[in-house]
């Protein structure tokens, strides 16, 4: 998460959020200042917007394919070596979980991107990253630039990772983002 005085950016993992980060001159780090001294949701979940104090800040972050998401997310932590084991046995089940994860937060391969993003301003995608980036740098009255590619794995196509059960896996766990961002497994990335 970026934090600062005109915009609050919540880095959904594996969207292009250290790209996003390091175009906008930041790291991913929570800074305190604007951290309010004690948060309290209604329904109990400790959701990342909610963890800031909002003031009149845009607050954006971006959303991924989840089936392309998951396969990234796996090659990523085989590459940081949090994990040794295949595609569909990290998927379907262990429990992977970020070091600054609340305990409540269900395991990244079982947790909807909407969890990051709810009550954002806007949900880019990842499939039209510089278009949705060149947004919200309107938005926050920033100059346009480019964005760098960073984190980039040589996986292939991502659809040849799946097989029946990871497929319907990756469709019940992210039903609700496959639902209400129109993803679909065969769609081609532009």
């Amino acid at each position: 998460m970026i934090v600062n005085s005109r915009f609050i950016f919540i880095h959904n993992p594996k969207t292009g959020g250290t790209s996003i980060t390091q175009a906008l001159g930041g790291q991913t780090i929570e800074n305190k200042k604007y951290l309010p001294k004690r948060v309290t949701i209604e329904d109990g979940q400790n959701l990342p917007l909610f963890r800031v104090a909002r003031t009149g800040r845009f607050a954006f972050g971006f959303v991924r394919n989840p089936w392309a998401r998951m396969v990234s997310m796996y090659y990523w932590a085989v590459e940081m070596r949090f994990v040794k084991t295949s595609f569909k046995v990290w998927l379907t089940m262990m429990n992977h979980h970020m070091r600054s994860d609340p305990v409540t937060a269900p395991p990244l391969q079982r947790r909807s991107q909407l969890w990051w993003l709810h009550g954002c301003d806007f949900i880019g995608r990842f499939e039209s990253l510089q278009d949705d980036f060149a947004y919200v740098l309107k938005q926050i009255d920033q100059e346009p630039r480019l964005l760098p590619h960073i984190n980039r794995c040589g996986y292939g196509d991502w659809r040849s990772k799946y097989d029946d059960t990871t497929y319907e896996f990756v469709k019940k766990h992210f039903a609700q983002d496959i639902s209400c961002f129109s993803y679909e497994f065969d769609a081609r990335v532009r």
